[in-house]
């Protein structure tokens, strides 16, 4: 220890005194050669190892080295053991009186220590109980009431960290316990609801009468609840007036109708809910006397308040559920098993000028045909097209292709009621109007080239070369006998040379 009379010697003690302001400047040299010959930074605490003694005293009676103000039985320890912690935060302390601190378990932060020590006992209350709970007397742990009560005034406050608040949210921490109540009462509520499909829980329920009683009391005292927690209420279906369960009832029906069949249009005659059919039909009645909220309610899920609308979506969706049967939309014009659509389906083909484009877009998105018929002739000549490319001919046997053949007959029988288009586009294949004249123009073709090739007419009878030609040839002086040879043909053959 460094003592010196600095009234003998003013000099040396402004020398001391400024080693001691400035040492935050002096080399790590100088502060050892001072340090090496006992030089004491802070002449205030010339008793340092004394209190350093006292304290050892105190943490082998109570177990640690926070000692608290007023210490009765060393009432300056608790204030050198501050200074400590003081010195330490702005560099005063000497390492070895650090050290020597440490080596006793001196705890430079007891307020965070004390924070930390709580949570822990917290945690393990969790772990024993589920929750964070604590009651007013728990008698194993009696400050951790007080603890977790100034946790929620320090947060309400704004004097708790947010890594504190964290570390305690993440341990299940209720900061209101009036709040968790409501919620958990809320929450009972909201699987009652999905339980029953409905909130309208029984006054004198047995399986939860804290439930019942809750429930009652959030009706009668509506205005003490924030406008969060009505609106909550309010989305899971709960009625602040039971007179109006019925219409809610009737339109929960039509909300589970509109999620099953993709729209509102209940049938007049529903089987599975009359209840609901009439209702819907109610509510288009008293449009104009209905409640601003439930018309709106009822328009926001696509009611159709317009009862033709609602017989044109009611059809629509019968002709969805024809297509997801049958494949198609071709509904025969005089369908047994649904009249009534096939007058609909014929309706629309017979009005598309008048249809809405909105109605006409959603009939051609299912695969609608408003021109069945033309599409159909189109399909046909398609075929007959390919034919011809395969076999060079449109003359279709009906051995082969009753259909196809069928269909070409028709064109020739029906060919005043053709377009003038689809005229164009047979002709344009090489269709033949009259096949008989056809085949008479070809054999002509080749006798005229049985002629070149022998100088005369006369096939002979049963000619194996083209057997076809042969009874054609004879054919000709049979019809022409019989009066059925025209005169053009006559003409044609004697123009020839053939011999009658």
């Amino acid at each position: 220890m460094c003592q010196a009379n600095f009234a003998e010697n003013p000099a040396l003690g402004k020398w001391v005194r400024y080693q001691r302001f400035y040492r935050s400047k002096l080399t790590p040299g100088q502060i050892a050669m001072l340090e090496q010959i006992g030089f004491d930074w802070d002449p205030f605490d010339t008793s340092w190892a004394e209190n350093y003694s006292e304290l050892e005293q105190y943490k082998s009676i109570h177990g640690d080295c926070n000692v608290p103000q007023g210490y009765p039985d060393n009432k300056t320890l608790a204030s050198w053991v501050g200074r400590q912690r003081q010195d330490r935060n702005t560099g005063r302390l000497t390492l070895e009186r650090l050290q020597r601190l440490e080596e006793i378990g001196f705890d430079w932060d007891p307020i965070t220590s004390s924070w930390e020590s709580m949570f822990a006992s917290l945690t393990e209350y969790k772990q024993e109980f589920g929750d964070c709970k604590v009651p007013v007397f728990y008698s194993k742990d009696p400050k951790l009431y007080n603890w977790v009560t100034v946790q929620r005034a320090f947060k309400k406050n704004q004097r708790l960290s947010e890594d504190r608040i964290r570390r305690l949210n993440e341990l299940g921490f209720v900061w209101d316990q009036i709040g968790s109540a409501w919620e958990a009462m809320f929450s009972e509520l909201s699987e009652y609801g999905k339980r029953f499909g409905d909130c309208n829980v029984p006054d004198t329920w047995p399986d939860n009468p804290e439930l019942a009683t809750w429930v009652s009391n959030l009706r009668t005292r509506r205005k003490q609840l924030t406008v969060g927690q009505a609106a909550r209420l309010e989305g899971i279906g709960f009625k602040w007036n039971l007179l109006d369960t019925a219409w809610e009832t009737r339109f929960t029906d039509l909300l589970r109708f509109r999620a099953t069949n993709g729209h509102c249009n209940v049938p007049a005659k529903y089987p599975d809910n009359q209840k609901l059919a009439t209702w819907v039909t109610r509510q288009r009645a008293k449009q104009s006397k209905l409640l601003r909220e439930r018309f709106e309610r009822l328009d926001g899920i696509g009611f159709i308040w317009d009862a033709r609308a609602a017989l044109w979506e009611e059809m629509f969706a019968k002709l969805v559920e024809y297509k997801r049967v049958h494949g198609d939309c071709s509904v025969p014009r005089h369908c047994e098993l649904d009249p009534p659509l096939s007058t609909w389906v014929h309706n629309q083909r017979r009005t598309r000028d008048i249809l809405s484009k909105e109605r006409i877009e959603r009939l051609q998105a299912i695969g609608f045909d408003f021109t069945p018929h033309q599409t159909s002739w189109e399909e046909m000549f398609a075929r007959l097209a390919i034919y011809r490319g395969i076999h060079g001919t449109c003359d279709v046997p009906r051995s082969a292709h009753p259909q196809l053949a069928v269909w070409a007959s028709e064109q020739r029988s029906k060919r005043e009621q053709l377009t003038e288009g689809q005229i164009r586009q047979l002709i344009e294949i090489g269709f033949t109007w009259d096949p008989i004249v056809k085949a008479w123009d070809e054999m002509f073709a080749a006798l005229v080239a049985y002629k070149i090739e022998y100088g005369h007419c006369n096939v002979p009878q049963g000619w194996k070369a083209n057997t076809k030609l042969a009874n054609w040839f004879h054919n000709q002086r049979q019809s022409k006998r019989k009066g059925k040879l025209t005169e053009d043909r006559i003409c044609r053959l004697d123009t020839l040379g053939f011999e009658w």
